[in-house]
């Protein structure tokens, strides 16, 4: 029976070390808010699939310096998320004001009337008033560029994610974006 017991004690140790109560500890846990006991990574970026806003795609975490850095931005699950609906930037090409469900060429007339805008702005899309972050399909610069346009060809004629069974998970914005569905 003691032998039992100090088993018992290890288990109740190592889950007290990690906020979703499995036994891998917050520290190395690829998904610390959610539970995710197999640690899964499919697209090894090092965020677990249990809660990864892109499970094809390598999207890695960024800090929430990131947000003070850049203060247009909005994060879900602390990846790149900026319309906030689940699914990452890097595998979201459909666009804001657009119908369907499938990346069309609708979503490429928004994405051209974003060209060349800084990804900080508000003044993207056809109605020149969306947040270009949205349109920053590669999550890289300070603009929307050619690199978005290569990301855009990727993803045209199909759905945005693959995303996590619990996603949208909690969005965190920076102090010029919000939390608020564009949708």
């Amino acid at each position: 029976m003691p032998a039992r017991a100090a088993r018992a004690a290890r288990s109740r140790a190592r889950c007290a070390a990690s906020r979703d109560a499995h036994a891998a500890p917050d520290s190395s846990d690829s998904c610390p808010f959610t539970a995710s006991p197999s640690q899964a990574d499919t697209d090894h970026d090092r965020v677990g699939d249990a809660c990864d806003n892109c499970l094809s795609i390598a999207n890695p975490r960024v800090s929430l310096s990131f947000l003070a850095a850049n203060p247009w931005a909005t994060l879900t699950g602390g990846q790149r998320d900026d319309d906030h609906d689940g699914y990452g930037n890097i595998c979201d090409a459909k666009l804001e004001g657009t119908p369907g469900t499938i990346v069309t060429s609708l979503d490429l007339t928004q994405l051209r009337a974003a060209a060349g805008k800084p990804r900080a702005s508000d003044a993207c899309g056809s109605d020149g008033a969306s947040p270009c972050a949205t349109f920053d399909l590669n999550e890289t610069g300070t603009g929307v560029g050619s690199g978005d346009l290569a990301r855009f060809r990727e993803l045209i004629l199909k759905r945005p994610g693959p995303k996590c069974e619990a996603c949208p998970l909690a969005c965190v914005a920076g102090t010029d974006a919000s939390c608020a569905s564009a949708q």
